[in-house]
């Protein structure tokens, strides 16, 4: 069977676009963020015993399909014809390569690094402000939505947003002004307990793990544009030091 037919007998799937879920006018980002978040739940590596062979073929056939919507002249070519060149493909590709170039793994230290940039940045006054008008200036949702959040940086935080209620940036909620000491305490204790145990659980801890701690869905998407920022920076850098190999 061709690649068509296998997308629509394994993933059932009509159009290239329906594997992953997607309009055919999705743009590239976002495409690259479905596939990521389909690919992940069959990766050869996710797969319990027994399973290897069909989280193997799913995975092929998502990296296939991917291939040709990632490049723009396959695109077009299968959006005017609704056909794919099944014979494009090298039958000796590893797939699991092809998708690590494109998603290379995150330490945790590449992550403490951005965060460490991204605390005081233009571009968290504005997730923080969009944050607080998102939960209406609940500071527990704030917590949970912003990522880099942790306890010991609250106060700054909160005198952030004091200062743009100030200057008429944001509207002022009393969820936020009248908040309770109590309600304040819960969630640092809260925050603090588990600030203690991603420590704890340190490298063991994969990088959707730490930023997402405890499986948080709120933070589900936020986090994911967190990682794929990440991922762009170093995938970035780790072409230039292919190319740069073979110059020499």
């Amino acid at each position: 069977m061709g690649l068509l037919d296998d997308a629509k007998e394994t993933f059932g799937a009509n159009t290239l676009y329906d594997v992953f879920g997607v309009e055919k006018t999705v743009a590239a980002d976002r495409l690259k963020k479905a596939y990521r978040k389909k690919s992940l739940l069959c990766h050869p590596d996710k797969a319990k015993q027994g399973h290897k062979e069909e989280f193997t073929k799913k995975f092929q056939i998502l990296c296939k399909c991917f291939e040709i919507l990632q490049d723009n002249n396959k695109r077009k070519l299968y959006d005017e014809t609704g056909s794919v060149d099944d014979d494009s493909f090298n039958a000796d590709k590893d797939w699991e390569a092809y998708w690590r170039c494109l998603f290379p793994k995150i330490t945790v230290n590449q992550i403490q690094e951005f965060i460490d940039k991204y605390h005081g940045s233009e571009e968290e006054r504005e997730d923080l402000k969009r944050s607080y008008e998102k939960s209406k200036g609940d500071m527990n949702k704030i917590a949970e939505y912003l990522i880099g959040y942790d306890v010991y940086n609250e106060d700054r935080l909160c005198k952030l947003l004091y200062e743009m209620i100030d200057a008429g940036e944001i509207t002022e909620y009393r969820a936020f002004t009248k908040e309770s000491a109590a309600s304040k305490r819960k969630r640092q204790k809260k925050y603090a307990r588990e600030a203690k145990e991603a420590e704890q659980a340190g490298k063991s801890m994969n990088e959707l793990a730490l930023m997402i701690h405890q499986n948080d869905r709120k933070r589900l998407s936020e986090g994911e544009d967190f990682l794929a920022a990440l991922e762009a920076k170093y995938a970035t850098s780790k072409q230039k030091k292919t190319s740069g190999s073979k110059k020499k």
